[in-house]
């Protein structure tokens, strides 16, 4: 017996790991910037609850920009869903929980359900690493990642796709937290330093102890980029200067 209801694949973080590599993704996002998509502004949620902190609910949508192709023919049409539940910490959960939902463009049939989080970690470091494409020396081997979080290895090894990158540094305000991702960092990353000259730590009003990089970028005179949050909250943190 052979179906012709419509395959709706489901891939997960693993799946996507393997489909993925950073040069590839680089360039294919490089081509999708390029030719441009229907990106409406994004849905915004408050789920409100009777016994804890209220989630956020957000819906991205965007689709191929068909009048602009010509034809629906390959087109698709694709829906991030994402929620953040503060509470979560508390149970040992991220609080950040997100799907992609593909569509086809010309049926509206499902063709795949993908993990949010990993796909959303390999896009904002390929983001990231096609600006420093343009913006970074061509003889750029040295990079400096802020922030110890789950974004940081994708960050490195994407930067290490477009330059060729020999030294790898990472600065968090908690010391503990850059050492354990140097310590845990794959074969293929190199470097391990989490003290970094010229980058000082001051007191933001509303973020506490953070970091500033105003000294690192005038001493190396080499461009920043920030990611993973709105850009006024990561500016307003690490006190960048936007591009």
């Amino acid at each position: 017996f052979r179906s012709t209801e419509p395959f709706m694949l489901t891939i997960s973080a693993a799946e996507v790991d393997h489909a993925l590599t950073f040069p590839g993704l680089v360039e294919t996002l490089r081509t999708a910037f390029r030719e441009g998509a229907v990106q409406p502004v994004r849905h915004h949620h408050a789920v409100e609850r009777p016994d804890g902190a209220a989630s956020t609910l957000l819906l991205m949508p965007a689709w191929t920009d068909f009048n602009a192709a010509g034809t629906s023919a390959g087109g698709h049409i694709g829906v991030k869903i994402v929620t953040v539940s503060p509470d979560n910490n508390a149970i040992g959960k991220p609080a950040v929980m997100g799907l992609y939902l593909l569509l086809d463009g010309a049926t509206g049939e499902p063709q795949a359900l993908i993990d949010g989080q990993r796909l959303t970690q390999w896009r904002t470091a390929c983001a990231s690493a096609l600006a420093a494409s343009y913006l970074a020396r061509q003889d750029a081997s040295r990079l400096l990642v802020v922030g110890a979080g789950a974004l940081s290895t994708f960050l490195a090894k994407a930067h290490s796709a477009v330059r060729p990158i020999d030294s790898i540094r990472i600065w968090n305000r908690t010391p503990a937290n850059a050492e354990k991702v140097a310590a845990d960092r794959p074969d293929d990353l190199t470097d391990r330093c989490s003290n970094v000259a010229g980058v000082e730590q001051v007191d933001v009003p509303g973020a506490g102890r953070v970091c500033e990089l105003e000294a690192a970028q005038t001493r190396f005179g080499t461009p920043a980029t920030v990611a993973g949050e709105s850009i006024a909250t990561d500016t307003n943190k690490c006190a960048l200067e936007p591009l």
